[in-house]
């Protein structure tokens, strides 16, 4: 149910709209590994980086000067945070540096890596380029 007029409720409900997407990709994840023989971690991993390129589809079709202020969406950078939040179990090696591999890529192609970002892990880094894809800070 949309709540015209109301941008913070309209907000609530595309974050619950994501929650809701989230918990469905990765909720059963231990049964599924359990019927196909693949490591529940990597199974983990996979679906977390679809999502991570879902958003990433967001923040391409979105205009840069709505990522951080738009009314009735979230930012485009909560909404990848929110994303990298969720991974609190051990995930494969591969994990981080691929996301912080795909979040390098389009925050280089949208300009927003003007020098050398120290760091000191991959988790790090991938939370520290989620937050250059602010509008305001462009």
């Amino acid at each position: 149910m949309l709540h015209w007029g109301a941008s913070e409720k309209i907000q609530d409900e595309e974050l619950e709209c994501d929650r809701y997407a989230l918990n469905m990709m990765i909720e059963k994840i231990s049964e599924y590994a359990a019927g196909s023989g693949y490591p529940a971690r990597g199974v983990l991993a996979k679906r977390l980086l679809g999502i991570l390129f879902a958003k990433l589809a967001i923040l391409t079709i979105t205009p840069e000067h709505k990522w951080s202020d738009a009314t009735d969406h979230p930012s485009v950078k909560d909404r990848i945070r929110r994303v990298l939040e969720a991974v609190v179990n051990l995930l494969p090696d591969w994990f981080w540096p691929t996301s912080a591999s795909l979040l390098a890529a389009f925050a280089r192609y949208y300009g927003l890596i003007d020098r050398p970002i120290g760091f000191g892990s991959s988790r790090e880094l991938a939370f520290i380029l989620c937050d250059k894809f602010d509008a305001r800070q462009k």
